[in-house]
């Protein structure tokens, strides 16, 4: 599991414009304070990998922070919307939602409180069967005599 922790930090993009847009709207602009900024927001991107690794996979959003990335312009069709495993809050089990944006989450029309979530996982891919042709072939090519 470190490994693991240990590359995604490492892989993590700094998000140079989100910093500065952070730092223009907090009204700083001392070099001290501006790192000091930035100090903090790597430890909560930091801290939120440590999370995600050490709850099973689970990302805690109960606070309205690290919510699934969104994509493009923020407006989409519903019907293009991703779907994750979801806590809802007083939920005794996960259940999956589509995740709509700016922390709504919904099924059928209906918004959920969601605690946590997580990714879905890859689908089942079942192995392909050998068929008795492929065995025949490879039998033939050891068999031969030349």
């Amino acid at each position: 599991m470190l490994e693991k922790i240990v590359l995604e930090i490492e892989e993590m993009e700094y998000p140079h414009w989100e910093i500065c847009q952070g730092l223009i709207a907090e009204g700083i602009h001392d070099r001290g304070a501006a790192a000091a900024y930035g100090f903090g927001d790597a430890q909560e991107r930091i801290m939120a990998i440590v999370r995600r690794h050490s709850n099973d996979g689970w990302t805690y959003c109960g606070d309205g922070k690290n919510l699934p990335e969104e994509h493009g312009d923020g407006l989409r069709d519903m019907d293009e919307l991703e779907e994750y495993i979801v806590m809802i809050e007083d939920a005794e089990v996960p259940t999956v939602l589509e995740y709509a944006g700016d922390g709504e989450w919904h099924r059928d029309g209906v918004f959920y409180s969601v605690i946590a979530w997580q990714p879905l996982p890859s689908p089942y891919r079942p192995q392909k069967a050998v068929g008795d042709d492929y065995k025949n072939r490879i039998m033939d090519r050891f068999l031969r005599t030349e």
